[in-house]
């Protein structure tokens, strides 16, 4: 959990050690005032202090770079001015009680960035990412302009994925309630996969119809390890830009990449180059639309909760004051106990279950005897891939040099030197 607010400190010679926590922002010679702010609420710093991601509006290389945690995770959110109080929101509990301070916020037009620079926050500007022009406003689910940012994120995301780093990518409209790299990094050690997302419903819609609703994931939380295979695959889900990215994202599955719960499945599917993700369970039992959070909210199959299936961000509201999962005020202060400097409306009172103890999806299999379907079956691997060059073919970008399978290793290491050009795909 994330500590206590940084206030002003005075300094002699070196700076002490601060709590892991503390981000200390100005550090200088002897005597002199240092200031540092929490890191899930910076809009509430105060006047005069300093940020080290400040003027790296445009850079995104070095803007990761300030960012990113040690072990190179970054978290990625888009913004509009229009959803402050939402993305405020999930900053603040991606911070909070997600334990995870490393993020950057993506907005794509001048009144956005504006209000993302004053609320003091790691801004970076994707407007030359996107052909749509996008207003300050709540753009609702199916917009044209929604649409343009949700494909801009995953734009970005290919970018840092590309400069080494392990990319969380959320929407706003999400709460967490839990150590974020601590989760996923379970699933990465327990079954090797290459990446992880949400289970989604499946229809309605028809196999014929490109922009039909068949879903096995939901394309607005995930968190991803560089690799080839992970390359590969996020230029062949760019590649749909003209479709909504969910839908792409479910259209490709079994092209390139496929799902995995073991370390023998997801081995097998690295085998055969495609990128291999594990579905996290529904966020409710069954499913994960929105509903009540019943008997026991830190049920261990959330990290999160997403707002799906129901439109509106006014209905979005009203669902997060009535399952208790706002954390700030419309001015963004932070209305509960939990190491906020600035109190709320509840005056001191800690939150009702977040932080929720321990990690999400503890009791994933890890068995090394599970085998993917691949390995099964004599011969459908060679049948899959038939299948698979008949009905789509990766963009020429993608046939390099991983005709044989590198080790975890050698793909970090071309990870670092595989710099994307920012904005190469315009959506």
């Amino acid at each position: 959990l994330i500590a206590p607010m940084c206030s002003t400190v005075k300094m002699r010679n070196s700076c002490r050690k601060l709590s892991i926590a503390w981000l200390v922002v100005a550090l200088a010679s002897s005597s002199q005032i240092v200031k540092c702010f929490d890191p899930a609420a910076p809009w509430t710093a105060p006047p005069g202090t300093s940020f080290p991601y400040k003027g790296l509006e445009t850079n995104l290389d070095e803007l990761a770079r300030k960012q990113a945690s040690p072990d190179k995770w970054i978290s990625l959110m888009t913004f509009t001015g229009g959803i402050r109080r939402f993305g405020l929101n999930c900053l603040y509990s991606l911070a909070k009680y997600g334990n995870m301070p490393h993020y950057i916020v993506a907005t794509f037009e001048k009144k956005s960035l504006d209000t993302c620079m004053q609320l003091n926050l790691p801004c970076f500007d994707a407007t030359q990412m996107i052909r749509v022009q996008i207003e300050d406003g709540a753009h609702n689910f199916g917009s044209r302009e929604s649409h343009a940012m949700w494909w801009a994120k995953q734009n970005i995301t290919l970018s840092l994925l590309k400069q080494g780093y392990i990319v969380h990518g959320t929407d706003a409209d999400v709460v967490f309630f839990r150590d974020v790299r601590k989760s996923y990094g379970h699933i990465f050690e327990k079954v090797w996969a290459d990446g992880a997302f949400l289970t989604e419903e499946a229809g309605p819609g028809s196999p014929d119809d490109m922009n039909s609703y068949i879903n096995m994931v939901n394309a607005g939380v995930y968190a991803l390890r560089p690799s080839n295979r992970t390359f590969h695959f996020m230029e062949h889900w760019i590649s749909g830009w003209e479709h909504m990215d969910q839908v792409w994202l479910n259209r490709i599955m079994g092209l390139s990449y496929m799902f995995c719960d073991s370390r023998a499945s997801c081995s097998s599917l690295k085998r055969h180059h495609k990128a291999a993700f594990y579905r996290h369970p529904h966020l409710f039992p069954g499913t994960s639309c929105i509903q009540p959070l019943g008997a026991n909210p830190c049920d261990t199959r959330r990290l999160y909760v997403h707002f799906l299936c129901t439109v509106g961000w006014n209905q979005k509201a009203k669902a997060w004051k009535e399952m208790d999962l706002w954390f700030v005020e419309e001015d963004g202060t932070p209305m509960w106990a939990d190491g906020a400097e600035v109190q709320g409306t509840h005056n001191g009172t800690k939150h009702a279950f977040c932080p929720c103890p321990g990690i999400a999806w503890p009791n994933v299999d890890w068995s090394p005897t599970r085998r993917s379907l691949l390995d099964m079956v004599p011969g459908l691997s060679n049948v899959a891939s038939s299948i698979s060059s008949l009905f789509s073919k990766p963009p020429a970008a993608l046939e390099d040099s991983s005709e044989s399978l590198q080790s975890e290793d050698a793909e970090q290491r071309d990870s670092v030197q595989l710099q994307p050009r920012v904005g190469r795909h315009l959506l």
